[in-house]
């Protein structure tokens, strides 16, 4: 497996440039995320590379889907073309409903009655 310097570039300058632009354009919290975002897609790219190097040879639409929708980091398992996922059963949507409808209950209305000087 061969992953050269140009691989490891992005983890490198995303963070470089997202600090300064970020801390003169953005709240402390946005700087925070923007440094966090960078770090995060840096490491993705660097995973991407990796399986490259290891064989893998997605298409445009997979790579586009590691590394902006797939949350997780190991490459190789998102590019095996082996595996077949099921499709979610009608009780999992169900439940993932449930629990982004709880989430945004929470985020809403929850978090301003336990910090009412924060809403």
């Amino acid at each position: 497996m061969k992953v050269t310097l140009r691989d490891w570039l992005p983890l490198f300058l995303l963070p470089a440039l997202a600090i300064p632009v970020a801390r003169h354009t953005l709240p402390a919290w946005g700087t925070l995320f923007t440094v966090a975002f960078s770090i995060f897609y840096g490491f993705k790219w660097l995973t991407y590379r990796r399986a490259v190097a290891m064989g893998a040879r997605p298409g445009l639409k997979s790579s586009i889907g590691y590394i902006f929708f797939w949350v997780g980091m190991d490459a190789p398992a998102f590019f095996d073309r082996r595996v077949i996922v099921p499709k979610p059963s009608g009780k999992e949507w169900l439940e993932a409903l449930f629990k982004t409808a709880l989430g945004v209950v929470l985020y809403f209305f929850a978090a301003r009655i336990f910090y009412p000087a924060h809403a």
